[in-house]
């Protein structure tokens, strides 16, 4: 069930004229199975090469055009960043190979050697953490904040209370983690951390050392959904400000973080500069924040800025699985003298103003009401929370539930 949006996106980007598609997402995303579910639906005996297999890659490394002319298209390269020398190779070769889907290339890392790739012959597929609409087998929606579609698309969502909501916020979306069974999510987390710093952030960069990155990571995480703060955090962990710099992108790069950028684009009256840093994967929000496994519910004293983790991260996802291009859609804003608008979506030149609170709010109106002294005109509003069913509110507002995301 988890392979429906993926399916469609390849299927999509094969039918087009690009040679190469290139997977990129963090481990666990479910690439490999993906991919090697995928060659048995086409029926056209794609091959698929490991390259984090020490032999194939020595093979790979010793003679790299032997090597392609060995294993030729359809062909799946999975990890292919371990192997430059066929990623040039493959680069010179796009001249004379034009049939679409001829390669699939598969990595968790970006590279500047892959991003050459990125032309008129390769198409780009994100991968991030599973979607809880994927998580729960419903068609791949994204969220938007339009009264008659809220209302249409309501029954395509799988009903959840708060509880239920709360399970699957600490669970986590990894594919992986979804089939450990009972409370086993730190020994996974741990394992996973472990893998992903010494074979992702170490291959970026080897002199990183391990616990610092992780010290780091647990730095970023307990300020998910707050404004980046690169001096505090580059003194908690004992680094330079442009390391924490360098390890935001490293995250945001293999498709574990996203940030959310302050709206500068627009004509807002927005006192906000420094961008937020959202994980894609809540389970391990709550593992590196050390949130109870048995206990959901206590994850809400104070703490609403991990349910906007979760949100913001859901309708990331969202998006990203609709194959929609998320530069300029999304954004936040902090009126001088108000309250946080923790999301902004903009749409044909016009924003929608969003909130994310536990309970929703009786009447936003006066809050939204703070960003019509800018130019832009302002659109639909939407309050996010958990509440279990769409409702209208004044001046064209809407309450929206959490599950429909």
């Amino acid at each position: 069930m988890y392979f429906t949006r993926h399916l469609e996106a390849i299927i999509r980007r094969q039918n087009s004229t690009a040679s190469v598609l290139w997977i990129l997402g963090p481990r666990q995303a479910g690439k490999t199975t993906m991919l090697r579910h995928l060659a048995e639906e086409e029926h056209r005996g794609r091959q698929y090469v490991d390259l984090e297999n020490s032999k194939t890659l020595a093979e790979a490394a010793a003679d790299p055009e032997q090597f392609l002319q060995r294993h030729t298209p359809p062909l799946i390269l999975d990890e292919i960043q371990h192997a430059p020398a066929l990623l040039r190779l493959l680069r010179q070769s796009l001249d004379t190979h034009t049939r679409p889907g001829d390669y699939w290339i598969a990595s968790s890392v970006r590279t500047f050697e892959l991003d050459t790739l990125l032309d008129g012959n390769t198409a780009l597929l994100r991968l991030y953490p599973l979607s809880q609409r994927e998580i729960t087998n419903v068609s791949c929606t994204p969220f938007f904040p339009d009264g008659s579609r809220l209302l249409l698309y309501q029954d395509t969502g799988k009903h959840a209370n708060a509880s239920t909501l709360l399970s699957r916020f600490v669970e986590g979306s990894m594919p992986g983690k979804r089939s450990v069974s009972g409370s086993k999510r730190s020994p996974f987390y741990a394992a996973w951390l472990n893998s992903y710093i010494q074979k992702d952030i170490q291959f970026l960069d080897p002199d990183i050392e391990g616990q610092q990155f992780q010290a780091f990571l647990q730095a970023v995480a307990i300020r998910c959904g707050k404004p980046l703060e690169y001096r505090t955090i580059a003194q908690q962990v004992g680094i330079e400000r442009d390391t924490v710099l360098d390890w935001v992108y490293y995250l945001t790069s293999t498709g574990l973080a996203y940030l959310l950028q302050p709206d500068t684009l627009h004509d807002l009256p927005n006192t906000a500069r420094t961008p937020k840093l959202y994980l894609m994967d809540t389970g391990l929000l709550c593992y590196l924040t050390n949130r109870p496994e048995q206990k959901p519910e206590k994850i809400y004293r104070g703490e609403e800025r991990m349910l906007e983790n979760y949100v913001i991260s859901e309708i990331v996802k969202g998006y990203n699985n609709a194959g929609k291009d998320l530069k300029g859609l999304l954004s936040y804003c902090r009126p001088k003298g108000g309250q946080e608008i923790p999301l902004i979506l903009w749409d044909a030149g016009t924003f929608h103003p969003v909130l994310i609170q536990k309970m929703g709010c009786a009447n936003p109106e006066d809050l939204f009401r703070t960003l019509d002294r800018g130019g832009a005109p302002r659109n639909t509003g939407a309050v996010l929370s958990m509440e279990q069913a769409v409702r209208p509110l004044p001046m064209d507002n809407w309450t929206v539930p959490i599950w429909l995301l």
